[in-house]
């Protein structure tokens, strides 16, 4: 959520933060860490499309993934920098055929009573990669570009009290445009203090504030919303989260909305295993250039079966739908559900190679034609992945 003339303050701010390095301790250590996974892949239906024509598609290919990790450590800051390319080839459908990059960096500088952290990341990718779940056109391979920047200070008041702000500007584009996905940007200021209760009760409380500015006929919109949410660790081996908060959602046009948001969460660890799960509803925009209201419900699960193999287990679940919505009735409701079960076999200290299968399934449209707007997905993977000794200077 974002004030309208957030991302221009922004851009000076981030420089004056990452300028904050020039003080730092002299003695820097860098690290380099090189990663690659190439897999190939069977998929049926991967564009999720309704039409009985594409349900039974099948599409096989390549996969490669490239990553660099660099990582530079001071006495007081902490620079990380990664960049990641990655690319699909299908021989029997070249439709398919998509590069896509991404950059992430974060900067983070620590005092005595005050920290900052800040971030930029850019990804270029496709629709196949940025609709799944959320608006659910992924029919096209098109064009799909974003940025997002960060940056917020931390406090210390005392032991128990911290203090911390964050704004936080990005932007998202779609140079293959189609009528249906607008370009838009998306701003948000946050404002959190946390006052830890005891060693196992954290209590916090954080408000916010943003702006959605489209680039069609859709109208800006401003939200708020105020939150209370409470962490307790039970033990070192299991741990809780719950939080609950009021949103006030207002457009040009004069419509507004209040709403509920929540985010319930546990985890544990076994001697070998894990499980966490999550069920939240938050707001998020979409590339309809409108504010979404997403539920979501997750559980993973782990397991370290001997000394090389482990499995996984993953499953999920996602409505979205318009926030400003016309008697709690939305025909661009969109519905995603996901699970996956995956192995790896860890061949050698570098080396590691992975097997996976999953299903996917998405329904677009309202309650009374999701059964006619429905496209299911099933893949398998198997890959090989690389992970390359730390350089250190």
């Amino acid at each position: 959520m974002k004030w309208a003339g957030a991302t221009r303050p922004l851009l000076p701010l981030a420089a004056v933060t990452a300028g904050l390095a020039s003080g730092s301790s002299l003695a820097a250590e860098w690290t380099m860490t090189p990663s690659a996974n190439l897999l190939t892949q069977a998929q049926q239906n991967p564009r999720l499309a309704v039409d009985d024509d594409s349900k039974h598609d099948v599409s096989s290919g390549l996969g490669l993934t490239a990553g660099l990790g660099i990582l530079r450590r001071t006495e007081r800051t902490t620079l990380s920098v990664s960049p990641l390319v990655r690319a699909y080839r299908y021989d029997d459908n070249n439709n398919l055929d998509r590069d896509e990059e991404a950059l992430g960096i974060t900067y983070g500088w620590v005092g005595e009573t005050v920290s900052w952290d800040s971030n930029v990341s850019a990804a270029r990718d496709t629709t196949l990669t940025s609709e799944l779940g959320t608006t659910g056109l992924t029919q096209g391979n098109l064009r799909h570009e974003s940025w997002d920047v960060s940056v917020g200070p931390s406090w210390q008041l005392t032991e128990r009290w911290r203090l911390r702000a964050n704004a936080e500007t990005y932007a998202h584009r779609y140079p293959d445009r189609q009528s249906a996905l607008l370009d838009y940007g998306y701003s948000t200021a946050m404002l959190s203090t946390s006052y830890v209760a005891s060693e196992k009760l954290v209590v916090s409380l954080f408000g916010t504030a943003g702006r959605l500015n489209s680039d069609g006929n859709t109208g800006n919109t401003d939200d708020k919303s105020a939150n209370v949410q409470l962490q307790y660790s039970w033990s070192l081996l299991t741990s809780f989260g719950a939080a609950i908060g009021r949103s006030w959602v207002t457009s040009d046009t004069g419509e507004s909305r209040k709403g509920l948001l929540f985010n319930l969460s546990a985890s544990h660890v076994f001697e070998k295993s894990s499980l966490s799960f999550n069920v939240s509803r938050r707001q998020a925009p979409s590339g309809r250039a409108l504010l979404t209201e997403a539920d979501e419900a997750s559980v993973n699960a782990a397991t370290q079966i001997t000394e090389r193999l482990s499995a996984t287990a993953t499953a999920s679940y996602s409505k979205r739908r318009n926030v400003l919505r016309s008697f709690n009735f939305d025909l661009q409701e969109v519905r995603y559900t996901r699970a996956q079960l995956g192995l790896a076999w860890v061949l050698a200290p570098n080396w590691k190679l992975g097997f996976a299968a999953g299903s996917t399934t998405q329904q677009v449209g309202s309650d009374f034609v999701q059964g006619d707007l429905t496209g299911r997905g099933f893949e398998v993977s198997l890959g090989l992945s690389w992970n390359g000794d730390p350089y250190v200077r």
